[in-house]
């Protein structure tokens, strides 16, 4: 756990020990901060070892953004070091109750604090992100540029490293100062905010999150615009009592990822995912739904969304975890399986990317690590002839616009049956079977796979939502939304942590 030391000397050995804290439910490891109170000098310097003098342990948590230590390390046979403990202790908890009656009064001021839209001048806009995220961060840092891009003024709320944590009170203390006009959350509505009422919140739901799958209403406000990636998440956003649920799909940033190599130079068939067998819970009803599924997968069977509703109805395993892990698990780890067993034969060579897959025996010769989101992930499908897309039930996916704008050809498990339009027909390559999977990294696309890219930016759901707030509000920017600039070349200038 996070510490405050009142030994410095222990405190030292602790840091230079770079043990690891786990949080978020172990989804996330960080090196523990070492705090310690020991005036001595001690002669060393580390990025997570901290001095905090006694007297100012109140004032340094009540302003810093650095995780609160969870645990004070003290001698409870030395009298001297109790009292110290004690005059901690206080002031940490004088803090915490301090900065949560702040929170209070913050929430209400936000609520009255009115932004006033004028035509003529272009709006604030607010994210809050977290680097413990993985796809939502950078979507959300991709947003933020694609409005600064169309003259808004953006604040983006994230952690300058891994020692912070933003807590309510620097959240609230943003937005009350930003005043912002907008603002984009993604995968959680965010009411907690207390926003003013002429405020538009805009909710784009990425992944079938607890809120939504609790069935429970949520208190939608006049002003959410609320957006859905997937067909699968519409019914779910709207048991919660959302008026209206539109449709938007993944984006990409066509500044990053584009086509850089020639076909000719391209020499590989990748995947870049993790692998999903992690949600699986060895649980006996799990693995017969999985092994059911699986031999259906495996013979090229058309699955029904009927199937999916029965097999809950009939194990009591919700459906939700049957349709987006376990179904997700079958069509997604049987297709890199299948790639991987056909790779001895292939003219090309294969690479898996992504968490997990060292774990699987099948896949592991052929598994190159993980990437980071955008440069590195555009280099490896600039490298590649074919790039697998195994989704059930999408065909548009952000994967997809990612290899397409990069010049891959998108090889995608076929569910056609079951997916919402277009399907590209012409532009894609498609599988049911392992030997269709062996065909289509034989064959190429009848047309050019890199138009579907084009309507997928950032840019268009910026310009979307300003249309939106422009035709509730009445507000007008200095020039028409279809002129908007877009030059990705500008240099980006967020505000925020």
């Amino acid at each position: 756990m996070d510490t405050l030391f009142l030994d410095g000397q222990r405190a030292v050995t602790a840091a230079r020990q770079q043990n690891m804290v786990k949080l978020l439910n172990g989804h996330f490891s960080v090196k523990q901060i070492c705090y310690h109170v020991d005036s001595i000098k001690l002669g060393v310097e580390l990025e997570t070892l901290f001095y905090i003098p006694v007297d100012q342990v109140y004032d340094f948590f009540y302003r810093t953004k650095w995780r609160f230590p969870r645990k004070i390390d003290f001698d409870s046979r030395s009298p001297e070091q109790v009292k110290i403990v004690n005059k901690v202790a206080s002031q940490i908890n004088a803090c915490m109750r301090d900065i949560k009656a702040e929170n209070n009064q913050m929430l209400v001021r936000i609520h009255e604090k009115n932004p006033v839209f004028i035509s003529g001048k272009m709006l604030r806009v607010y994210l809050l992100t977290s680097i413990r995220t993985t796809v939502m961060q950078y979507a959300s840092r991709d947003v933020a540029k694609a409005f600064e891009r169309l003259g808004c003024e953006v604040y983006l709320d994230i952690e300058k490293d891994e020692r912070e944590s933003l807590n309510d009170n620097h959240i609230l203390q943003s937005i009350y100062s930003f005043n912002p006009h907008i603002v984009i959350n993604i995968n959680n509505p965010n009411h907690y905010f207390n926003l003013h009422p002429d405020v538009y919140n805009v909710v784009w739901y990425q992944d079938p999150t607890p809120d939504i799958r609790s069935g429970k209403p949520l208190p939608w406000r006049k002003r959410d615009l609320v957006f859905s990636a997937y067909p699968a998440f519409d019914e779910l956003i709207r048991a919660t009592g959302a008026p209206v649920v539109e449709r938007q799909d993944m984006c990409v940033d066509l500044a990053c990822f584009r086509n850089t190599t020639p076909r000719d130079a391209r020499h590989k068939v990748v995947f870049i995912g993790s692998s999903y067998h992690h949600f699986l819970h060895a649980h006996p009803v799990e693995e017969r739904i999985f092994h059911l599924l699986r031999d259906m997968f495996e013979q090229g069977e058309p699955i029904p969304d009927t199937l999916i509703q029965d097999l809950a109805r009939q194990t009591g395993i919700p459906y939700i975890q049957i349709n987006q892990y376990i179904f997700t698990c079958v069509v997604r780890n049987r297709s890199v399986e299948w790639l991987c067993e056909l790779a001895p034969d292939l003219a090309w060579e294969v690479e898996v990317y992504g968490r997990f897959w060292d774990r699987i025996p099948l896949v592991a010769p052929y598994y190159r690590g993980e990437l980071h989101h955008g440069e590195a992930v555009a280099t490896v499908y600039n490298q590649a002839r074919y790039a697998l897309s195994p989704h059930q039930r999408l065909i548009k996916s952000q994967r997809l616009v990612e290899i397409t704008a990069c010049g891959a050809f998108p090889v995608v498990n076929d569910d056609r049956l079951y997916t919402e339009p277009p399907h590209w027909e012409d532009k894609i390559l498609f599988y049911r079977t392992r030997d269709e999977l062996w065909e289509c990294l034989h064959r190429e696309p009848q047309h050019d796979p890199g138009v579907i890219a084009e309507s997928f930016s950032y840019d268009a759901l910026a310009r979307r939502v300003l249309d939106k707030v422009s035709a509730d509000s009445g507000w007008m920017p200095p020039f028409q939304s279809e002129t908007i600039g877009l030059d990705s070349e500008r240099s980006s200038g967020l505000k925020g942590s």
